[in-house]
């Protein structure tokens, strides 16, 4: 219960519709999706079990919660997690870059 309290909570804060999310993660846009938003994005990803739970009832979403539903949507990016990685590793290269010279 508390985990999907927390999701709701993320996805209300971030303000992105799912759609944009995953054309933001597609292009690996940085510039419609800042730092903060992603790192939320990489706390709320479901991991493999849950992934294959929302896919089992993916013809079924209708019946989902709001949050079960955009986290549906978003998983349509081929390896969410490794795109929220990436993203993250981009918004942070020019700052790890200035304290490594």
């Amino acid at each position: 219960m508390k985990q999907i309290a927390d999701t709701a909570m993320t996805v209300a804060s971030l303000r992105l519709p799912a759609s944009d999310v995953v054309d933001a993660l597609t292009a690996l846009d940085d510039i419609s999706l800042n730092t903060e938003q992603a790192a939320k994005l990489l706390i709320i990803v479901p991991n493999a079990e849950q992934e294959k739970i929302l896919e089992d009832n993916r013809a079924f979403a209708e019946e989902l919660t709001k949050e079960e539903q955009y986290l549906l949507e978003i998983l349509r990016v081929p390896g969410i997690k490794a795109h929220l990685e990436c993203m993250e590793i981009k918004f942070n290269f020019s700052e790890r870059f200035l304290v490594l010279n």
